[in-house]
């Protein structure tokens, strides 16, 4: 928005995740101007229209080279079209925390998800586990209680790091259950697809197979 005020030409390569973060969570309530909330997606919509509003170039997908030795810089994006660039602004912000447990990598997308909202919709009446209980945990289970059958919550902590409005909210959800001091040492599937969960209980070491349709992942981001 700042370098298209400034005619400064920009271009930016939104990459696989068009709006960043921010298009994970559902209800913004704590942006300045909107003291009833606005939707994410909405918010970060209007965002991208108001840059294009500026006469900045939006495009989606990645940079894949980049020449940076002498200006001006040399780049090319996935699909091939070469950019040369007085300046470039990295903000790739983070990825998704793993769990880096089993053979999680192989179910990542098969079962194991980090967006409820992306991925939830495939689990209509299903059963489910929502791993952390921060803020992004619960919203994320809050969410999946209105279209799973359940949605169990497991937090590795001996207790919830979300704000007390979001446990208030969950703890009036019937088919929500939530655990604490709850590690995920194994992830089991069948193959193909997602079958289970081991879970062991950090105070007796007690460890137990739970079964799931899906399992989403929220403990936080990586830089």
């Amino acid at each position: 928005i700042y370098a298209g005020r400034a005619n400064l030409q920009p271009v930016l390569y939104s990459g696989l995740q068009p709006g960043g973060q921010l298009t994970t969570t559902t209800i913004v309530e704590n942006f300045p101007g909107f003291h009833e909330g606005i939707d994410a997606n909405q918010l970060m919509s209007e965002m991208r229209e108001q840059a294009k509003l500026y006469g900045a170039d939006l495009r989606d997908g990645s940079i894949v080279k980049a020449d940076l030795i002498s200006r001006p810089f040399h780049l090319e994006d996935e699909r091939g079209n070469q950019i040369e660039a007085e300046t470039v602004i990295i903000a790739t912000g983070a990825n998704w925390r793993r769990l880096n447990v089993g053979d999680e990598a192989k179910y990542i997308g098969h079962g194991i998800h980090f967006c409820q909202h992306c991925d939830g919709p495939f689990y209509k009446g299903k059963n489910v586990a929502v791993i952390g209980g921060g803020n992004s945990g619960l919203e994320a289970a809050i969410d999946l209680a209105g279209i799973c059958n359940k949605v169990t919550v497991f937090e590795f902590g001996d207790t919830l790091r979300a704000d007390t409005v979001l446990q208030e909210k969950a703890k009036q959800i019937e088919n929500m259950s939530i655990f604490t001091n709850a590690q995920t040492t194994n992830v089991k599937g069948d193959g193909t697809k997602l079958t289970a969960l081991t879970v062991k209980d950090r105070l007796t070491e007690e460890e137990k197979d739970y079964e799931f349709d899906g399992v989403f992942v929220q403990i936080g981001l990586a830089a």
